[in-house]
């Protein structure tokens, strides 16, 4: 269970970008956070792991996002930004992967295992000695997935997933997408794919929540999103 409970994000201006948002995602649920730029979706992203500082209640698995279950936290939401590029800083695509279960302190062996599940998982494994100055924007995009899944999280979150990607390359991020158990709240301008890859419709308004249901319904009623800025 992903529960958010009255998540506001106040920046050092005093600009609200999110404000008292709530809701929960069953285990397994796959939603799309939709809205019109500056309507607080990577705000949200950023909030909910402790990347900003924010009010109100976010929790994984029974885990609350404080200070001192930061750590533990981020274990189990990980999150996939939208440029690839911050999170491959490696030499080599193995060692970007490998980061997050070195950093646990995680063995060799189990790292190794962790890294080989992944790179198997999304068909990458011609990717493993690889730098990633030398890949593709869809390459790069699900080396940094690798990256996250290998730290085996149970909650997904994804900050605008087919920037940078071709036609081919998105349509192959939507069947992987599909065939992953974890819970996923993906951000995305991109509707068409929203509707491929989630069941449900979470739009945000000037920070706020401004509709929650059904994807086919929400993303398909051209009132609703011209009243949401989409």
């Amino acid at each position: 269970m992903f529960v958010l409970e009255d998540l506001t994000v106040t920046y050092p201006d005093g600009t609200r970008a999110v404000e008292g948002v709530s809701f929960r995602l069953a285990p397994g649920e796959s939603a799309v956070l939709a809205g019109a730029n500056g309507a607080g979706k990577s705000s949200l992203i950023l909030a909910a792991v402790g990347v900003l500082p924010s009010t109100g209640m976010v929790c994984a698995d029974g885990v609350t996002l404080e200070k001192k279950n930061l750590a533990e936290l981020r274990r189990r939401v990980g999150v996939l930004f939208q440029n690839p590029d911050d999170q491959l800083f490696s030499a080599t695509i193995y060692d970007d992967i490998a980061f997050g279960p070195r950093n646990m302190g995680l063995s060799a062996e189990e790292t190794e295992r962790r890294v080989s599940e992944a790179l198997a998982l999304l068909g990458i494994e011609y990717l493993r000695g690889k730098t990633a100055l030398k890949l593709s924007g869809g390459e790069k995009r699900l080396a940094a997935l690798a990256s996250v899944l290998a730290m085996k999280p149970s909650v997904l979150l994804f900050d605008e997933p087919t920037a940078f990607l071709d036609p081919r390359a998105r349509r192959n991020l939507i069947k992987i997408m599909n065939g992953l158990p974890q819970t996923k709240l993906i951000a995305s301008h991109d509707l068409p794919f929203a509707g491929a890859v989630a069941s449900r419709a979470i739009v945000l308004k000037r920070g706020r929540l401004f509709a929650d249901g059904a994807a086919r319904e929400i993303l398909r009623d051209e009132k609703l999103m011209e009243e949401g800025g989409l």
